[in-house]
């Protein structure tokens, strides 16, 4: 089964705001950063189950899994939940924060 992958407008600030603190220290890498990420999160229309269960399912008691990119202190996390054959990315931050608050897993 393929899953339909959609972006919502918070997951998408979250993946620019990333991108421009990147890129202003290292534009080139920031790019190709930004590029396998985003290929990353469209490889979620393929078995998105594979990913774990997020912590943030507890607190929204909903089933949000986390789809983990990069390696090392720069590891983000993309949370999303999977919906009939919709896979939605909810939100990205970066691994070392706590977890994500109810309103920010909301579209």
């Amino acid at each position: 089964m393929s899953y339909r992958v959609v972006i919502t407008a918070r997951a998408k600030s979250d993946l620019r705001q990333y991108y421009r603190r990147a890129a202003r220290h290292a534009p080139d890498a920031a790019a190709s950063w930004l590029r396998r990420f985003e290929a990353g999160l469209k490889s979620l229309s393929k078995q998105p189950h594979r990913c774990q269960i997020a912590l943030e399912s507890e607190r929204i008691k909903q089933e949000v899994r986390e789809y983990l990119f990069g390696r090392g202190l720069s590891v983000y996390r993309a949370l999303f939940v999977i919906a009939s054959e919709e896979v939605r990315i909810l939100h990205i931050r970066w691994a070392g924060r706590d977890i994500a608050e109810p309103d920010e897993l909301l579209d």
